[in-house]
């Protein structure tokens, strides 16, 4: 049998190759100028931590007056893109790193997050225009009402899952964030997680966090991430959620409700996620397209694990 990788370069190759780029089609650049120079100004803004009252005004003002807004860094940002997802009629498109978003950063919030994305395919659009989802929503009237709402994941692939997790949780950071006193936050969640799956460790949490902190059992803390955010996934697939994995990590998140609504952000290494929420509808017309041209060159869950499971 031939390797993994082997298996997928076989599949990959039957897409064009294209880099996950945020990108602006040149037909509708001109009429999104002014809405992204707004919505810099708050980026803006916001990494100023809003130091000077004139700065302060004017990003208020920018919220106030365009259709485009900020929402808060992540993983507070995690209710207000539940809203969304809970908002969506009869399609809900998602492009994200991992499918158990903000699992180990702020649990609570996630598993509200999982179970909307989940809930959506126990539903029907009829179901949805009744609980007024489908208001103003033209897309909508073109399906039956009897079907249940389109979901359609695209995340990245388990291996460039693997490589972001230990670059954001890598063996020195988790072991200096636990020998730090001060560090409380770090601390809980590491407990949180260990907590509520211990199941799936070898030893007790308390004891294996004694190992992380000297510096022992990061892999097993990495596999076990990698366990959970599969088991996350299996239930999205189990639930008719179409999956697919990105041929290329990219740092752009979003998540495309009727092509009315979105929520968008931009993961940096060196900088805290921040998120955006926005309803212009040449944004959101962009956003569309840039989720499209991936989606189509993408790898299907089924594809994905055929070929890994030939291969071994």
């Amino acid at each position: 049998m031939g390797s993994v990788e082997a298996a997928q370069a076989r599949i990959l190759a039957t897409a064009p190759h294209t880099k996950m780029k945020f990108r602006l089609q040149p037909r509708s650049f001109l009429d999104g100028v002014t809405v992204l120079l707004a919505l810099a100004s708050i980026i803006f803004a916001y990494v100023q931590k809003m130091d000077s009252r004139e700065l302060k005004n004017r990003t208020e003002f920018l919220l106030g007056s365009v259709t485009t807004g900020y929402i808060a860094e992540f993983p507070e940002s995690i209710p207000v893109i539940t809203k969304i997802v809970q908002g969506t009629c009869a399609e809900l498109s998602v492009m994200a790193d991992l499918p158990g978003y903000g699992q180990y950063s702020d649990p609570d919030a996630f598993y509200s997050y999982m179970h909307s994305i989940v809930g959506l395919r126990h539903t029907t659009i009829g179901n949805n225009r009744d609980a007024n989802r489908c208001i103003g929503k033209s897309d909508s009237r073109k399906r039956n009402l009897d079907e249940k709402p389109t979901v359609r994941l695209l995340l990245f692939s388990p291996e460039q899952r693997e490589a972001s997790l230990r670059q954001q949780l890598s063996r020195e950071s988790l072991m200096k964030a636990l020998s730090d006193p001060s560090d409380t936050s770090a601390q809980n969640k590491v407990a949180t997680f260990l907590k509520t799956n211990r199941d799936l460790l070898h030893d007790r949490p308390e004891e294996f966090l004694k190992k992380l902190r000297v510096g022992d059992g990061y892999e097993e803390f990495i596999s076990l991430h990698m366990a959970t955010q599969h088991d996350v996934e299996k239930q999205f697939q189990k639930a008719g959620i179409e999956i697919k994995y990105a041929r290329e990590s990219s740092i752009m998140r979003m998540w495309i409700e009727d092509a009315e609504g979105a929520a968008f952000s931009f993961d940096h290494s060196s900088e805290t996620e921040i998120a955006f929420q926005t309803r212009d509808t040449k944004l959101l017309e962009n956003f569309r397209q840039i989720f499209e041209q991936h989606w189509g060159d993408a790898v299907s869950y089924e594809d994905y694990w055929n070929a890994k499971e030939k291969s071994n």
